[in-house]
């Protein structure tokens, strides 16, 4: 994932990209092609990582603390 290795790199860590087996099924009949609920799942997980990686690139997050501005007498 993009944002994933944008972020580690970001946060100083040598990045080594190694590539996961992929999740497509090859269709086998005509149920394939019918929605299920999981398909959702999976189309939010999608717009979840569009989001943030849009909110990487327009720099959004530019920090690699938790807090910036930690309260008084805190780590």
């Amino acid at each position: 994932m993009p944002r994933a290795r944008y972020a580690f790199e970001a946060a100083g860590f040598e990045v080594c990209a190694a590539p996961a087996p992929p999740l497509y099924a090859e269709p086998a009949g005509a149920g394939y092609f019918l929605p299920i609920a999981s398909a959702a799942a999976k189309s939010e997980a999608v717009l979840h990582e569009w989001a943030g990686e849009a909110a990487y690139r327009l720099g959004l997050f530019r920090t690699t603390e938790r807090d910036p501005e930690p309260a008084s007498g805190e780590r």
